[in-house]
């Protein structure tokens, strides 16, 4: 009677025992799933963000999509002429090269991207540099940095300057002065 109690007791602990790393599996194969869903949504994110302000110049996008913190950091005003900046490049290729990482503060919770978009345009190249995260179940933009190369200036055409000819004039002495 003892030996038919023990292996049920023990036939029981195997079976709570795969059901527990059943349980721990899928649990790390959903938090390895979520992760890399959550690096995939960062960067869609970042390249529609750069789409939106370097082709469509859509404000409205930057003042909906800008974190609490980053209204503070970047006013009305400097959106303002981030978009004037933007407008004065040009419409860039709708060809946006999106390069950059996710960190996570946690091992797989709030992450937090770093991207930069390389915009180009018909007569130069500009980079979007765009902080992303997902603190609140949407992405938001927490930092934004616009940096070109300005126009070269033409350098001016030469000036050929003919020099007067000094045909019948002589210095004249002035009295008063010596030699």
């Amino acid at each position: 009677m003892k030996s038919n109690t023990q292996q049920r007791t023990s036939g029981q602990a195997i079976v709570l025992l795969l059901i527990l790393l059943a349980i721990l599996g899928g649990g790390y194969w959903w938090l390895a799933h979520s992760k890399q869903t959550s690096e995939k949504e960062a960067r869609e994110f970042a390249k529609m963000a750069a789409t939106r302000l370097a082709c469509e110049f859509d404000q409205r996008f930057l003042d909906k999509y800008l974190g609490s913190e980053a209204q503070v950091r970047f006013p009305p005003s400097f959106r303002g002429r981030m978009m004037n900046w933007l407008r004065e490049l040009g419409v860039a290729s709708p060809e946006i090269e999106i390069a950059g990482t996710v960190t996570y503060t946690s091992q797989f919770f709030q992450p937090v991207g770093q991207f930069r978009a390389h915009l180009k345009y018909p007569a130069r190249y500009a980079d979007l540099d765009l902080g992303v995260s997902c603190p609140n179940g949407w992405w938001q933009i927490d930092n934004l940095n616009l940096s070109y190369e300005p126009l070269p200036t033409p350098t001016p055409a030469p000036v050929v300057a003919t020099p007067t000819p000094l045909v019948g004039k002589s210095p004249t002495p002035r009295p008063g002065r010596p030699r």
